[in-house]
């Protein structure tokens, strides 16, 4: 992981590799018309509890999203800048 022309740039980590089996953490819940869903790597794990992020989430836009996430990652690199991988499922 590093900065790279003022982005982070990262590396997939959601790859289908055996040896991650170990990490993941699964379960059912019903799911309703208006939820949404996010598979996130642990390079999230510390922007969950910025209400921005979650809007960012919510109403999302990729281009304000990796500005974002780029700059929390600037200006606190051990807490936002590890290697990242998400997957957000929303039905429109």
């Amino acid at each position: 992981m590093m900065i790279h022309d003022g982005k982070c740039v990262s590396y997939g980590a959601l790859t289908g590799e055996k040896s991650a089996e170990s990490f993941i953490r699964e379960g059912t819940f019903p799911l309703h018309d208006d939820d949404t869903v996010i598979v996130y790597s642990d390079g999230f794990f510390n922007f969950l509890d910025i209400p921005e992020f979650i809007s960012l989430i919510l109403h999302f836009d990729s281009l304000t999203f990796e500005k974002f996430v780029n700059q929390k990652a600037l200006e606190n690199y051990s807490l936002y800048g590890k290697e990242k991988t998400l997957i957000i499922l929303k039905e429109d």
